[in-house]
């Protein structure tokens, strides 16, 4: 085992992407200190694909645990044999979530395709999971063999929905280019799944009118009629001026 310690602080996805750097095995595992895995997770993936070397990614089932370790949610992983659409429509649906818990990616690929990384690094795991799983191959396991610990948002800001939406805009558009023969489906699938994603992020801030103004910034990333907002908003500016006076 090897322990690195920085000087300073280089920024969560600067050390995903040093732990990669570093990283010598066929496959790589990216553990968060605060998520778990099964004692047999390796084995059972490398199993899976006979102990072959050149699969983009193996993936198995997630759990989803409290801060004490309490099961939330299992999930499955059951999309074994399905096509690289139905996989990103699977994502879209909630039916196969991603995480880096669950998922060994291919070193060797990884690091060719550039590393971690998205525009705001928050779904750098899906791009990073759907390229290497279209240019490389995936192998599914049924089993629930990780936990990803839940943590309830706290806080939310204009500009952290403004970061979320340009990373959905960008997820989006990577999966349309790595299977544009259904690129029609997945946009509209994928629109309408991020979209009310981020729609819900929105809700979250508690002044009213920041609130409405994430709401515009969601809307108008996603190309969204805005007349529903606009007239949203108005009643709502109505009701602050209409408050003021009394």
């Amino acid at each position: 085992m090897q322990y690195f310690r920085h000087k300073r602080n280089i920024g969560a996805n600067n050390n995903f992407n040093y732990c990669l750097e570093k990283a010598a095995g066929a496959y790589f595992l990216l553990l968060h200190d605060d998520d778990l895995i099964d004692a047999d997770l390796i084995s059972v993936c490398l199993k899976a694909v006979n102990y072959n070397d050149t699969v983009g990614i193996i993936r198995t089932g997630v759990r989803s645990i409290d801060s004490d370790e309490n099961i939330i949610l299992e999930i499955e992983n059951l999309v074994s044999g399905q096509s690289l659409t139905d996989f990103f429509l699977a994502w879209f649906s909630s039916e196969t979530p991603i995480y880096f818990c669950s998922t060994l990616f291919n070193t060797k690929r990884l690091k060719q395709i550039g590393g971690i990384k998205s525009k705001h690094n928050l779904y750098q795991d899906v791009i990073a999971v759907s390229i290497l799983a279209a240019r490389y191959g995936r192998v599914d396991v049924k089993e629930v063999k990780a936990s990803f610990r839940y943590h309830p948002l706290q806080y939310t800001n204009i500009a952290a929905v403004g970061s979320w939406c340009e990373d959905s805009k960008m997820v989006l558009d990577v999966m349309c280019d790595l299977a544009p023969e259904d690129k029609e489906l997945l946009w509209r699938t994928g629109f309408q799944y991020l979209l009310k994603r981020n729609f819900m992020m929105a809700t979250r801030i508690q002044s009213p009118l920041q609130k409405y103004m994430a709401y515009l910034i969601v809307f108008k990333t996603f190309n969204f009629p805005i007349k529903f907002f606009a007239e949203r908003l108005r009643i709502k500016i109505n009701e602050f001026k209409e408050a003021a006076f009394h």
